[in-house]
């Protein structure tokens, strides 16, 4: 975080948030804002998978029998104007599993007003397309797939 005035990261597993939190005190660093909730399109309450041996964890629909389990889904435009941030949003890098396109949805009125160079880890083809989609309309039109192999490494067209 040494090279961004402030960073928010997002995320919803209780475990994983208080690995983060840790991480924070421990290493005594100030511009880190957590923020346990997980990002859409819509606010709604979700289940994530419960996978013990694994920190990924999947968004699905809302288990109420299963309370540990749920977690709140915000629209990422709401919590970030609610908060004092210094402007523009710079970077926005996203790795949830399948709902990147929602996510990229309930940013995008933030995507459109600052332009932030976007990472996102594509959980399938179909997803990243659909992804591709939605930052083509909101005005991007450079996409680049990397992979551990640099001599892959190519430009998607949109």
């Amino acid at each position: 975080s040494k090279h961004f005035d402030q960073v928010v990261s997002f995320e919803p597993v209780q475990n994983n948030c208080w690995i983060l939190k840790a991480n924070v005190r421990l290493n005594k660093i100030k511009n880190i804002t957590l923020i346990d909730k997980a990002l859409g399109n819509i606010d709604s309450v979700m289940s994530v998978s419960d996978d013990s041996d694994n920190t990924n964890h999947n968004l699905l629909e809302a288990d109420f029998s299963d309370p540990e389990n749920l977690v709140d889904v915000r629209i990422g435009d709401d919590i970030l104007n609610q908060l004092t941030l210094p402007l523009p949003v710079v970077l926005i890098k996203i790795d949830v599993e399948g709902f990147e396109p929602a996510v990229v949805e309930g940013l995008s009125k933030t995507i459109k007003r600052d332009k932030p160079l976007i990472f996102w880890e594509a959980f399938s083809r179909e997803k990243a397309q659909e992804t591709i989609n939605i930052l083509t309309e909101l005005g991007y039109n450079n996409f680049y797939h990397l992979t551990k192999n640099k001599f892959r490494n190519r430009k998607i067209n949109s």
